[in-house]
C-alpha cells in the first residue's frame, strides 16, 4: 500500500463499464451495508485536474479492489492498469465472477 495514508478507506471497484449495470446494483447493496466503495464515476469529480492520478490515490487508500470479472472487464486495458497497480501496492484482489466463462473473465494469474 501506498504509504501517502496510514489506514485503509474503502473498496475500490474495478469494472468494465459495459458491465454498468451490475456494478450499480452492486455499489447499492454494499452501501447498503455500511460498506464504502470508490467508482470512477463517483469518485471523479467534473474538473479533476488528472483522473489518472485521482484513480492512482483511490487505490492506494483501498484496503480491497474488487474486480467485476466479466469478458469486458478481461478485455479492458484499464481494468487491467487498475489491477497492475493494485498488486503493486500490495493491494488483495477479489474477483467477483459476473458472466462469461471464468477463464475468460480474469487474468491468467487468477484462473
Amino acid at each position: 500500500m501506498s504509504t501517502e495514508s496510514a489506514i485503509p478507506e474503502h473498496i475500490f471497484i474495478s469494472y468494465s463499464r459495459l458491465d454498468r449495470e451490475f456494478c450499480n446494483r452492486l455499489i447499492a447493496d454494499l452501501q447498503g451495508a455500511g460498506i464504502n466503495v470508490w467508482v470512477d464515476r463517483y469518485g471523479l469529480k467534473p474538473g479533476t485536474p488528472s483522473w489518472n492520478k485521482a484513480i492512482r490515490d483511490a487505490i492506494s487508500r483501498s484496503f480491497a479492489i474488487l474486480l467485476l470479472a466479466s469478458p469486458h472487464s478481461e478485455q479492458s486495458d484499464v481494468v487491467q492498469g487498475e489491477l497492475s497497480l493494485a498488486r503493486s501496492y500490495g493491494c488483495p484482489i477479489y474477483p467477483l465472477w459476473i458472466g462469461g466463462k471464468w477463464e475468460e473473465s480474469v487474468p491468467l494469474n487468477m484462473i
